[in-house]
């Protein structure tokens, strides 16, 4: 686009921004007032930055206030998707400042100047040895699950210059630790390089997760170290490892995920939402403890517990979290039970989001899995769920770009001598 075209663009786009938020605030001033005002607490807010400087209050009504501006304003989304719409008339391959970046196939990532996460990797790789160590006479293997980075040389057709976030420099740092600690592990950057899978094929375009089949091909292969580093064979007769054994839905255009509800649908797009569901015979019990610490129970079929299937029936993509499609997304706890099992193996997920599609294609081929968050749950509750049941593996989950977050490694934290210190 020439200068003189994007001047014009500009003024035009100046125009409207300013008549339309003017229209918009003398037309809904009366309702965004009263709705404020309901729904904002500015005494406490100004209470917990006096007393406590505590910015919780102040972050979570901004969240607050965002929400009725949507809800109240006409046109709803409007100004993200106009917002979003300049930026790829323009050409920009980064919104907001930087805070989002694409790639040459239009997956959008993160952006980050400096990476440089403020957490020893050698104290982490202390902390699954502890759990280890704690865990081995009850015959327990301890196996870390190295989910892919979104962002990789190999596999990401990156512009030049971009700042796009890498911790691979520091997940290879964690790993040498991992070795030194004797902790089994699966590097799925490796395994996925290996099977010369490409960004494009593993990752939602507007999300930062993997989707539904790289899930599955993550479990097969999980499945496949078990059988080959320890002799069980969860899955003999290749039957759940098999995608001919399972009906799959393709749902197009159906996705719009986190970073896609930041940038708009105009300059994302949408993702197709591919979903999986037995042919088999199954029948399972299924129980979580959610955020705010209320206990729900199922008992059905994988179909009708573990899949939810009421975020399809929204219309508006940008409420249609397709991530709480298996297993109602993250949950505090989660205990799924498998009644038709064909052995006796038990499992837990110290678990991230990456997990949930993980946990639900491996449930027809253990008896137990209970997975726990370590992000919302005390070191305390951690341990207090490990101990609860015995389990045959302990699989702790972790993300590299979540390497930057210590509430992911919230366990076995005290300074105690590790093996081979």
């Amino acid at each position: 686009m020439s200068k003189g075209y994007q001047k014009i663009y500009a003024i035009i786009f100046l125009l409207m921004l300013f008549g339309f938020s003017g229209f918009n605030i003398a037309y809904n001033w009366d309702s965004l007032v009263s709705d404020t005002k309901e729904s904002i607490d500015v005494d406490k807010i100004f209470s917990d930055l006096k007393n406590d400087y505590d910015i919780t209050s102040l972050e979570e009504s901004t969240q607050t206030l965002n929400t009725i501006v949507n809800s109240d304003f006409v046109g709803g989304h409007f100004w993200n998707e106009f917002y979003g719409a300049t930026y790829a008339v323009l050409g920009k391959n980064e919104e907001n400042n930087f805070s989002y970046i694409k790639d040459k196939d239009g997956i959008e990532y993160y952006a980050n100047f400096w990476n440089t996460p403020d957490i020893s990797m050698k104290e982490l790789a202390q902390r699954m040895r502890r759990m280890q160590e704690d865990l081995e006479p009850e015959g327990t293997k301890v196996i870390l699950l190295f989910y892919p980075t979104r962002y990789d040389e190999e596999w990401s057709d990156g512009y030049y210059g971009m700042p796009y976030q890498d911790y691979n420099e520091y997940a290879d740092e964690l790993l040498r630790y991992v070795r030194r600690y004797g902790i089994d592990y699966i590097d799925y950057r490796e395994v996925f390089n290996s099977k010369d899978f490409e960004g494009k094929e593993m990752f939602f375009k507007t999300d930062h997760h993997w989707n539904t089949q790289t899930a599955f091909f993550a479990t097969t292969e999980l499945v496949r170290h078990i059988r080959d580093t320890y002799g069980e064979d969860l899955d003999p007769e290749r039957k759940y490892c098999n995608m001919n054994n399972y009906y799959i839905d393709v749902y197009k255009n159906a996705f719009m995920g986190s970073m896609g509800r930041e940038v708009g649908e105009i300059y994302g797009g949408l993702d197709d939402y591919v979903l999986f569901t037995p042919k088999f015979s199954t029948s399972v019990r299924y129980s979580f403890i959610t955020a705010s610490r209320n206990q729900v129970e199922m008992k059905g079929t994988f179909n009708n517990t573990l899949i939810q299937k009421g975020p399809f029936q929204k219309n508006d993509a940008y409420e249609k979290d397709l991530n709480n499609v298996l297993i109602n997304g993250v949950q505090l706890y989660d205990e799924i039970i498998n009644e038709k099992a064909e052995n006796d193996v038990s499992v837990m997920f110290i678990r991230n989001s990456y997990s949930s599609p993980v946990a639900v294609f491996l449930t027809p081929m253990v008896e137990r899995i209970d997975m726990v968050w370590g992000l919302n749950l005390s070191e305390e509750e951690i341990t207090e769920r490990l101990k609860a049941n015995r389990h045959d593996y302990v699989f702790i989950a972790v993300n590299v770009d979540n390497l930057d977050n210590e509430g992911n490694f919230s366990f076995y934290t005290e300074d105690t001598e590790v093996g081979d210190e």
